[in-house]
């Protein structure tokens, strides 16, 4: 935090980050008007799709690093439609419009390239935990998106506070039990990657489920995505036992939620085969 600044002025300035933030385009609105007709269908939503062209690149990109097991390459709009299905397209193409405000946005911040490589392998991680452990394909992709989403509010919390070196992307080992691991100058990341979420009118189970994401269980209370994040963020790390991971939580909420270490070790798997697709597939991709 700059230091000619007191604590209530840097959360207004981290208020004013999060106010100032440029709008999602009426095409993310129009899509999500067609997608609540139960009665639309794929060829719906191509008009709309096809007059950004940045758009369906940034679709076609998801396709791709996706864990849907396709044996190929996606590229047109129309396949990327179809890879990542209705059920949250949405959603897709609100993270699509994220990505691309936060790469304008925050370009000023050094390390920016760390917080997409880190999320896409979370987002990927949070995927596979929760296809493991059988949830619904709606309730996977919802896991997914709050993977790619879950560090927002680290940038901005970065811009406010002047740190355009600090770290984006990877974080210090220490310490398993939800503790803040960023400097964000005594507020919470976490609440502030909500209060954008909600600003860009993201569902509210995504918004609670990245404000918990560093304590999914409070008072007895589980959030599942937040969970399924926070796990992710941790089966990552290849060389950290699973074990260690879920030693802070109660064996019977694991058990309830179908998260035991054998079902985590079947996504660490399917995630590490996954990574290995995507870097066959799209290498030209690879550190950014």
């Amino acid at each position: 935090m700059p230091t000619s600044l007191t604590s209530e002025e840097f959360s207004r300035k981290v208020s004013e980050q999060i106010r100032f933030l440029p709008s999602l385009p009426d095409t993310a609105l129009k899509l999500r008007q067609i997608l609540a007709d139960p009665n639309c269908d794929f060829a719906d939503l191509i008009s709309p799709l096809e007059h950004d062209a940045g758009l369906c690149a940034d679709l076609i990109r998801l396709a791709n690093s996706s864990f849907y097991g396709r044996g190929g390459r996606v590229d047109t709009i129309s396949e990327a439609v179809m890879t990542l299905g209705m059920v949250n397209l949405s959603d897709f193409v609100l993270v699509a419009y994220t990505n691309r405000i936060v790469r304008s946005h925050f370009a000023c911040l050094q390390n920016l390239a760390d917080y997409f490589t880190h999320s896409n392998k979370v987002a990927g991680a949070a995927y596979c935990i929760a296809k493991a452990a059988g949830a619904s394909i709606k309730d996977q992709e919802v896991c997914r998106l709050g993977g790619l989403l879950h560090n927002i509010g680290r940038l901005v919390i970065a811009v406010a506070s002047e740190q355009w070196t600090a770290a984006l992307g990877n974080f210090p080992a220490q310490g398993l039990a939800g503790e803040n691991r960023f400097d964000g100058c005594g507020l919470d990341e976490c609440e502030v990657g909500m209060r954008v979420c909600r600003n860009w009118n993201f569902t509210e189970a995504l918004a609670l489920g990245i404000g918990r994401h560093h304590s999914p269980v409070k008072g007895g209370e589980v959030n599942y995505l937040a969970l399924i994040i926070y796990l992710a963020e941790f089966l990552i790390i290849e060389t950290l036992p699973l074990s260690i991971v879920i030693a802070d939580f109660d064996p019977a909420l694991l058990d309830r939620l179908q998260m035991q270490a054998a079902v985590l070790t079947k996504a660490r798997e399917d995630y590490l085969e996954g990574m290995g697709k995507i870097e066959s597939i799209q290498p030209a991709h690879r550190g950014g």
